[in-house]
């Protein structure tokens, strides 16, 4: 399948190489979106069409649905960049033609199915990692190292 997605006559592809500044951006955009706990509803036991709906309700209800497409695409040929990705939600949130809006929900959906899948994975390994505590965790130390 091809990753290319052709949009107002510009081509993106998934963001292949990515940097710490890019690791932290998403982290936020998948925070504010509601994505960040999937492997507690993995560890609560719920259906895959219950997850997978939930998913989706989160992503629209979070109104960050532009955010993260921008986050996970960049044009062909060019490094991501926060820049480039706020300049790429006004982009896809412009697109009115009914097959580019199509594209885009597929890719949406591709995504999703990313973090879902991810999910499982993770909760697979690490089944009592989202478990409930009420062990408090420990602060975290600081690391210096010497000179």
């Amino acid at each position: 399948m091809d990753d290319e997605l052709l949009l107002g006559g510009r081509r993106f592809v998934p963001v292949a190489v990515t940097t710490f500044e890019h690791d932290v951006w998403m982290m936020a955009q998948v925070q504010a979106a509601g994505l960040h706990d999937l492997r507690r509803l993995f560890a609560e036991g719920r259906g895959v069409e219950t997850i997978a709906e939930d998913l989706l309700q989160r992503i629209w209800a979070s109104g960050r649905t532009l955010h993260v497409l921008a986050g996970t695409l960049t044009e062909k040929g060019q490094p991501w960049s926060p820049a480039l990705a706020e300049e790429l939600v006004q982009f896809f949130g412009a697109r009115a033609d009914p097959e580019e809006k199509a594209l885009l929900q597929a890719a949406l959906v591709r995504l999703l199915l990313g973090f879902f899948v991810s999910g499982a994975e993770s909760s697979a390994i690490f089944p009592s990692s989202s478990a409930p505590t009420t062990e408090q965790p420990a602060p975290p130390r600081a690391h210096v190292a010497a000179p």
